[in-house]
């Protein structure tokens, strides 16, 4: 039978390509990567032993790394991995790169004909503050979208899916943490709630920012459209000023040249004299 793998699957711890669903995670990415690549953990990847399984529940319930199976209120549950991780990489900037051999096993081939299909992907298991690692999961909804054995939109996750409540990098609400799960738990709910603080008081800080910013662009604008005003009013002031009238002024001339050419009648006065000065005064002053 053909082997079920996947090709290298690569995918950034920064980039969820999600913008509706999932959690943003804010990994220590330097201590994640240190134990990718670590001796130990590249042993369990070399020898097969880094198994995946279909769905998050067995390690909610059994813990990060389940066994073989348990028992649930009575029952014994047999638990069968669904792939094992064939190749594992990180990077210095978050990208991680890996490989599945699903199993020729029921979960194995319902995983592997979904993943044919372009349904689901795989979800790492990140838990506690020191960042340790424990393989991949296959499931419906993974956090990061491009952690799939196939390319997707960007928008392909379905709208009504809760968020994650647990460090499991999966879309989806646990029903019961395993014991051993409890204080990791403790300390990423903790962590969350910095983080909160955080986020909102940066926010706080971006919409004062933001406040100032509009204020002082609204007070710029005031001050322009005073500007505008008295220029234009200025400009009003000089239009009336300028206003010149041509037909008053060839009235003048015409008045003026009829009066140089009348014919005087003659009076004889007392005083010719003083008539005779002021023509001469007239004729100055209107440059005849």
């Amino acid at each position: 039978m053909t082997k079920m793998v996947t090709p290298i699957i690569r995918y950034n711890l920064k980039e969820r390509m999600r913008r509706f669903n999932g959690t943003v995670r804010n990994f220590n990415i330097p201590k994640l990567v240190e134990n990718i690549n670590s001796p130990a953990m590249q042993e369990r990847v070399k020898l097969g032993d880094l198994h995946g399984y279909y769905g998050h529940w067995p390690r909610t319930k059994f813990g990060a790394e389940p066994k073989e199976g348990g028992v649930i209120d009575g029952k014994v549950i047999n638990l069968e991995p669904c792939f094992r991780t064939v190749y594992l990489k990180a990077y210095e900037d978050g990208t991680i790169e890996h490989q599945a051999e699903f199993f020729d096993n029921d979960p194995g081939r319902k995983a592997y004909a979904q993943s044919q299909e372009k349904s689901g992907g795989f979800s790492s298991v990140i838990l506690g503050r020191d960042h340790s690692f424990h393989g991949f999961d296959y499931v419906l909804f993974p956090n990061y979208s491009a952690n799939r054995p196939y390319s997707v939109m960007l928008d392909s996750a379905d709208e009504n899916v809760e968020q994650v409540v647990l460090v499991l990098d999966e879309i989806e609400t646990s029903t019961g943490i395993a014991p051993e799960l409890q204080a990791d738990y403790i300390d990423y709910l903790l962590d969350s709630i910095d983080q909160l603080k955080k986020d909102k008081l940066q926010l706080l800080t971006e919409n004062k920012q933001l406040a100032d910013t509009l204020a002082e662009t609204l007070n710029h604008n005031d001050l322009l459209t005073d500007d505008v005003l008295f220029l234009q009013q200025k400009l009003v002031r000089q239009k009336e000023n300028e206003k010149f009238n041509p037909i008053d002024l060839d009235d003048a001339i015409s008045q003026a040249n009829h009066f140089k050419t009348a014919k005087i009648e003659t009076v004889e006065t007392e005083e010719p004299k003083a008539i005779t000065e002021s023509m001469k005064r007239f004729n100055q002053v209107w440059g005849f």
